[in-house]
């Protein structure tokens, strides 16, 4: 049990942890800021964010962080689940800060395809 609290608390306050927590407090104060602006503020929306984008993050890593811990055959795993989080916050921050009306650079922001994609297969 011990050994179990340990490897937790190693993850939990690991680098990549305070990384992920970093971007959550960024995407919260942007998407508060956001939202003020837009006169579109909701404190439930903010306690709704808690439950649906802010613990999804961190047990996920957690989870996976634990469950391959030691197994050098799956030690990229949790580095992939760390890319995937940190991508979706900072696309999240993102849409925040267009929302502000900040300007970003076009590379940064979903753009429409101008053209129709190239199908990868041939219809049959």
């Amino acid at each position: 049990m011990n050994s179990i609290l340990a490897l937790l608390l190693k993850v939990a306050g690991g680098p990549d942890m305070v990384y992920l927590t970093a971007l959550v407090a960024a995407n919260v104060v942007l998407g508060v800021a956001a939202a003020l602006a837009t006169g579109t503020f909701n404190l439930a929306k903010l306690a709704n964010f808690v439950e649906q984008r802010l613990l999804p993050v961190y047990l996920a890593y957690l989870a996976v962080s634990i469950l391959v811990y030691g197994n050098a055959t799956l030690s990229a795993v949790p580095t992939a689940v760390f890319l995937a989080l940190s991508a979706r916050l900072l696309s999240y921050i993102v849409a925040n800060l267009t929302e502000l009306g900040i300007p970003l650079p076009s590379i940064l922001v979903a753009t429409k395809p101008s053209a129709t994609p190239i199908p990868l297969a041939p219809k049959v």
